[in-house]
């Protein structure tokens, strides 16, 4: 058993501030216990430390004293800038632009055949004199409804028969 350190030992009263005996220290470890292993890595950080030697530009001389020209400048390599069809759009693009044009031009002549489908079709007057004959009908049969309402609509069913009718009669007039 190992003795238990009271708060306040005879050493703390004396000398306060240089006093270290009242901060327990951690235990001795025993011998027959394993260190703390090393997290060990793969990389070899010499190696990535070595800096890569500077590759110098290809150059070519150009007298016998020796004097260089880099090979970009000299135009001996040659540049994609200085070819016949730079700045030109491709031909294969050039060829999709004009199936898409021709594609949209053949869409809108379709939507427009359609267009004209529907307005060439008219009714005749013998048809057209029914059809208007019908909805005269039934507006006077709703109006005549309309007018036979009470004045005072106090009800709720009163006040919804009401605005159907005024609904029915509205979107007869529209047709």
């Amino acid at each position: 058993k190992e003795p238990k350190l009271s708060e306040v030992t005879e050493c703390s009263k004396k000398c306060p501030r240089t006093c270290t005996c009242t901060a327990r220290k951690p235990p001795v470890p025993k011998r027959m216990d394993i260190p703390p292993i090393e997290i060990h890595t793969k990389k070899d950080f010499s190696q990535t430390t070595v800096a890569v030697p500077m590759k110098p530009k290809p150059a070519s001389v150009d007298s016998r004293k020796g004097d260089k020209q880099l090979l970009e400048k000299s135009g001996l390599v040659p540049k994609y800038i200085l070819k016949q069809d730079y700045g030109e759009v491709p031909a294969y693009l050039q060829k999709r632009r004009e199936e898409e044009s021709k594609a949209q031009e053949e869409y809108e002549g379709f939507m427009r055949e359609q267009k004209e489908q529907e307005a060439k079709k008219r009714l005749s007057d013998e048809e057209r004199q029914s059809i208007l004959k019908d909805l005269k009908k039934r507006w006077d049969h709703f109006h005549r409804e309309y007018q036979c309402l009470p004045l005072i609509i106090d009800t709720f069913s009163k006040k919804a028969h009401k605005k159907r009718l005024e609904e029915a009669m509205n979107q007869l007039e529209k047709d």
